[in-house]
């Protein structure tokens, strides 16, 4: 059985590396941060901390949030507006609360974007919802695909964003060289299945990975969230709440492999570069809320995995169905009373190349992902 590891995850943290430096340097900058939220009473389920965005999972009712003092833990001597503590309405996810973040010299501030949204993932993805990030580093403007998935409550009349897709984007900015957002690895196209879809392509690192001898990085999409910390392995979280258990996961593909597959930015003509596409379903505790790019090996944690079995991986320029079912790992078994405390996170992950973790594949592989449904 192939150990189910996160092809793609020493990609995202060589490019994060570069980032540290230049960070370091800029001392003020990282003064005026959100660290960690406390919830009142026992509704949070899990929480995602981003740059300048926080989403609160929550299994609360949302009219049950119109007076919720949430509680901010900031970096030294940073304020916040409103104070940590101001009871705020949360009722309305489409209309966050703003709270601006003020470092100890005054000389930086931060809005954080902050809302609470009920903790039951969605089960349908079709890739019809994305935003160009504009970003800002050491005076550099950057821009990159973000997708997320769109929630709609008839009973309170509103519709709502949930940040369920994260990418290696955010750590490619800092070698993007200024590149446009479609000359990332992870981006949004037409052509899809309805209309939109996913387009995962592997590309060069460029001069900057060059000289650290990590040639290319492969597009890839998962479910989880990239938290903004310094240290990239513990900043990359792997799946998101989800408390139903998973059958099958279904969905449609394309793929064509790059021309001439590397090792080390070596040619291989032995070997042809493919896909990777997987899901799984792991339990979490008070002490281990997700899996990162240290602990996601552990299978202390796993219970499920679903892989695209290999013999039935091929090129093609059709959109293809496929069909994944879930195998429970040895000794393992789902508790009830934790599926329903909310206590099992699913992942979902693609990449446009296999030898990822060894930043190895081929320049211009490609795959298109579109209409994926988790079956339950």
């Amino acid at each position: 059985m192939k150990n189910p590891t996160f092809l793609f995850l020493p990609v995202l943290c060589l490019f994060l590396l570069p980032m540290t430096s230049c960070i370091q340097s800029e001392a003020p900058n990282t003064e005026a941060d959100i660290e960690s939220v406390t919830v009142p009473g026992d509704i949070l389920v899990s929480e995602i901390i981003e740059n300048d965005r926080i989403t609160l999972l929550v299994k609360a009712q949302l009219d049950e949030l119109t007076a919720l003092p949430l509680e901010f833990t900031l970096t030294p001597g940073a304020t916040c507006i409103p104070e940590s503590g101001t009871a705020c309405d949360f009722s309305n996810p489409s209309m966050p609360v703003l709270y601006t973040v003020t470092s100890e010299d005054g000389q930086w501030s931060k809005v954080y974007s902050v809302s609470c949204i009920p903790a039951e993932m969605p089960t349908r993805f079709n890739f019809e919802h994305f935003r160009i990030v504009q970003a800002e580093h050491a005076g550099q403007s950057f821009e990159y695909y973000e997708f997320y998935e769109v929630i709609d409550n008839p009973e309170l009349g509103i519709q709502y964003t949930y940040p369920l897709w994260a990418s290696g984007n955010t750590g490619y900015q800092i070698l993007s060289a200024g590149r446009p957002a479609e000359e990332y690895p992870t981006v949004a196209v037409g052509g899809g299945v309805s209309r939109y879809c996913a387009k995962l392509e592997t590309r060069s690192t460029g001069e900057i990975g060059a000289t650290m001898q990590k040639y290319m990085a492969a597009g890839n999409l998962f479910i989880g969230s990239y938290s903004g910390s310094l240290d990239a392995l513990k900043a990359t979280h792997f799946g998101l709440p989800f408390n139903r258990i998973p059958k099958s996961f279904t969905g449609y593909y394309k793929y064509k492999a790059g021309d001439v597959y590397m090792e080390s930015n070596v040619p291989n003509e032995n070997i042809t570069d493919n896909f990777e596409i997987y899901a799984i379903f792991y339990e979490t505790n008070d002490q281990v809320k997700y899996l990162d790019g240290v602990t996601v090996q552990d299978t202390n944690y796993r219970i499920m995995q679903a892989y695209f079995p290999e013999h039935l991986k091929e090129q093609t320029d059709q959109w293809t169905a496929f069909s994944i079912d879930f195998e429970t790992l040895p000794g393992k078994t789902v508790d009830l009373e934790k599926l329903a405390a909310n206590k099992y996170n699913l992942a979902v992950v693609f990449s446009s190349s296999q030898g990822g973790a060894e930043f190895n594949g081929a320049i211009g592989s490609t795959l298109y992902v579109d209409e994926v449904e988790i079956h339950y």
